[in-house]
């Protein structure tokens, strides 16, 4: 199971405001009530909301303190808390950012990925290999053997054939190399890949991956298999992780870890 902190709900917090140092410091506490580990914390330099987020598994929570005064103890504010939504990491609409960051501490679980769900994950993941082009994914029943274009302005666009195999100690076959070369002659274009969660390419594979094709232009097929793809995982995401911003979309923190041990000041609620 994958969990997922995109949702929040409408909650409150108790908080003691003792000075205006508290709101300066950020709203702080030790641990993650979920996993236990400490959280960072920051203010909002554009109003008085304080995040707190965990960056082992995602739990967040945003409060609102502009209406808190000072000298109060267990003032009532507005939150708002993430929810934990549970998914099946074979689920068609797992949270791709989420599948994301489970697979980069269990990759040996790829290989129960749902096929689709595979493709736009290599999607995320080469929007970080190649972070000046545009990914689109074309993937469909009649894909033509392609389910990735990634296109750059005055280049030729690279055509990807993603392929996750339930049984990752495979070598992938020559099949899927020459189908997607057929692609490259009739569509009169040079650059491909073929990327796989099986453990490599057998040899007919990788001198299929060396063929010359009629076209003028250099021709080159890039092959990349499971260790290729745990590499990606480990890149920098292309956006951040912040599910946060879009409940409230007019903050902008500026996140600072908590010393292990610090003590709260403040209540849950």
């Amino acid at each position: 199971m994958l969990c997922s902190y995109t949702a929040a709900v409408d909650s409150h917090w108790l908080v003691d405001v003792y000075d205006h140092v508290d709101f300066f410091l950020g709203f702080r506490f030790d641990e993650c009530p979920y996993c236990l580990a400490n959280m960072r914390a920051g203010r909002s330099m554009a109003n008085w909301v304080i995040l707190s987020v965990c960056d082992i598994c995602g739990y967040w929570r945003v409060v609102d303190l502009s209406n808190a005064g000072s000298s109060h103890h267990g003032r009532r504010v507005p939150a708002k808390v993430s929810v934990a939504k549970h998914f099946s990491i074979d689920a068609s609409d797992a949270p791709i950012d989420d599948l994301r960051r489970f697979l980069r501490k269990n990759p040996l679980r790829m290989g129960e990925v749902d096929p689709r769900a595979f493709e736009l994950l290599i999607q995320d993941c080469l929007r970080s290999v190649f972070p000046h082009c545009e990914i689109r994914h074309v993937g469909a029943t009649a894909d033509g053997g392609v389910d990735l274009k990634i296109v750059e302005t005055g280049a030729d666009p690279i055509l990807v054939q993603v392929k996750r195999r339930r049984d990752l100690d495979v070598n992938e076959g020559v099949d899927v190399v020459r189908s997607l070369n057929g692609v490259l002659f009739r569509e009169g274009i040079a650059s491909a890949m073929v990327v796989t969660s099986a453990k490599g390419f057998t040899p007919a594979a990788r001198l299929e991956g060396n063929i010359r094709t009629r076209t003028q232009r250099k021709y080159r097929m890039r092959l990349h298999a499971f260790p290729d793809i745990v590499r990606w995982l480990n890149l920098p995401e292309p956006t951040p992780y912040e599910p946060w911003l879009a409940h409230v979309p007019d903050s902008d923190f500026l996140l600072e870890s908590i010393p292990s041990g610090s003590k709260s000041r403040q209540i849950a609620f």
